[in-house]
This record gives structure tokens, sequence and C-alpha cells, in this order.
């Protein structure tokens, strides 16, 4: 036995024992079908409002037409689950998903009912990157509406 260029690693008959070594796994990767998986379970909620399911990072921040709007996951959540402005939401259709510079993309249609309206009902165009890491949470949101 023969200690072996450093600290912790030990030589017996010609194999290499490394003593206290934590093992390293590689980390989990989120492909795209992961991503758009995340990024859909975010956009349900915006029909649901029961964010309790959505994959949010800790420090996870959203930003709307260039203002920002959520700070963290947990005020991402919130704002899901009881916010006014979320409330209006009846329907998301036609969603079309496309992947641009590693960020999952969502083209959709939102329906919202606004009371004061005769017609009731309002449509509008909103378009959403959503940047999910390898660990499968969303980090950054970033909304486009209208």
């Amino acid at each position: 036995m023969r200690m072996c260029g450093g600290l912790g690693k030990i030589m017996i008959g010609g194999a290499l024992f490394v003593l206290g070594a934590e093992a390293h796994a590689e980390p989990p990767s989120c492909g795209r079908d992961c991503q758009i998986a995340a990024a859909n379970t975010y956009l349900r909620a915006l029909v649901t409002h029961d964010a309790r399911d959505v994959p949010l990072a800790p420090a996870a921040y959203r930003i709307e037409n260039g203002l920002l709007t959520g700070i963290s996951g947990e005020t991402i959540r919130h704002a899901l689950d009881t916010g006014p402005q979320y409330r209006l939401i009846t329907d998301l259709r036609d969603l079309q998903w496309s992947v641009h510079d590693g960020r999952v993309v969502a083209d959709y249609l939102l329906d919202i009912q606004l009371p004061q309206i005769p017609i009731g009902r309002l449509t509008i165009h909103v378009r959403e990157w959503f940047t999910v890491r390898n660990d499968g949470q969303i980090h950054v949101i970033e909304a486009r509406i209208g």
C-alpha cells in the first residue's frame, strides 16, 4: 500500500481508492420537453389559479412588458393564486411552443372576463419566454402582452 499524490488517495495492488471523497453526480438535465412541461404548469395555473405545482425557483422573477411583476418564486406563486389580475383569466388557447436561445417560448391567446365591458370577454395575444434551468425550475419569465 502506498500513498498516491495527495491526502485521501491510496494505491492497493494497482487499484486507486479515494478516501472520504463525495460522489459527484452529473447535474440533472432538463431538455426541451422538461422545460415545456415546467412552463406549461405555470400556464395552467394562470387559468386554474392554483400554483402549488408550478416549479418556480426561490429567486425566480417575472417581467411583463418591461416591468418587474414578480421578485421571487413565492411572490409569483402568490399572485397566480390570489392576484386580481389573474382572476380575470378564463381561458388560454391556441398555444404554440418554440425554443429560442435556450429558452422555451409560449405564444397563445388569453381570454379574460371584464365585468365592466358589455361584451364581457376580451382576447389578447401573449408571448412568454421561460428560462428553465437543469434543475427543472423556472428561473425567469418574460411576458409581452398585446
